[in-house]
């Protein structure tokens, strides 16, 4: 690794408060969502979509159980 951490001492414990690192993975242009960035804004109602299907099955499936005038009956073991 290379590179320069700033930490900050308090009460016993060691935080770091900054890094910078010439091998950095960190581009500015991907990480922010102004004029110019590299991001599709477009991509992010297929993303809402998405990860909003499972809500959307899970309120259906609480409505249908609210709605249901009796529970559902389970038949008898043979046998029994």
């Amino acid at each position: 690794m290379t590179g320069e951490v700033q930490v900050k001492l308090h009460a016993g414990m060691a935080r770091p408060v900054a890094r910078r690192s010439p091998n950095s993975l960190y581009d500015e242009a991907l990480a922010t969502y102004g004029e110019g960035d590299a991001y599709d804004h477009g991509a992010a109602k297929g993303f809402i979509e998405l990860f909003g299907q499972s809500a959307k099955v899970t309120n259906a499936a609480a409505r249908g159980a609210a709605n249901r005038q009796a529970p559902i009956p389970v038949p008898e073991p043979v046998g029994a």
